[in-house]
């Protein structure tokens, strides 16, 4: 792994960066994933313009204070379950899920507030996650119905 290179923060070296994410197991595993019902339907509802939208949100509410100003550092971004959604699945996938990832991966100490730069950078990684793992997903929403509570493609 070249370190110095992914830690660069480079959106020109992105595939560099997709290349070596996807070699840690947890990492490669939301690469592989495929998604719940639940989690497309929700992708779709939203479509490609409102989650521009949301992934910001989500990084800004999420992670962008220091670790030691967010007592929930490690555990506010969702594995499974009805929380999770193709923007989870993304912090997942390309390491700013929490403070630890992203000092790990992408350099940033962990007392450090994200700058707009950083988030602005991981907005663009989860964005382009998103478009390589839904190709085909709208820009405007979709009607999609709910889910049923109990229903098999729940999870």
């Amino acid at each position: 792994m070249d370190w110095p290179r992914v830690q660069k923060q480079d959106l020109t070296d992105v595939k560099n960066t997709f290349k070596s994410l996807k070699h840690e197991w947890i990492r490669h595993h939301y690469w592989e994933l495929e998604f719940p019902k639940r989690v497309l339907n929700h992708a779709m509802r939203k479509g490609r313009i409102a989650l521009d939208g949301a992934v910001e949100k989500r990084l800004s509410q999420a992670v962008s204070l220091p670790k030691k100003q967010n007592p929930y550092d490690g555990r506010q971004t969702p594995f499974k379950g009805k929380a999770q959604t193709v923007i989870t699945c993304a912090q997942h996938a390309v390491a700013c899920c929490c403070r630890t990832c992203i000092e790990y991966w992408h350099g940033i100490p962990v007392d450090t507030p994200l700058s707009e730069e950083h988030v602005s950078y991981f907005k663009k990684l989860i964005l382009m996650y998103i478009d390589e793992r839904l190709p085909d997903l709208n820009a405007e929403p979709q009607a999609v119905p709910h889910l049923r509570e109990g229903s098999n493609d729940e999870e």
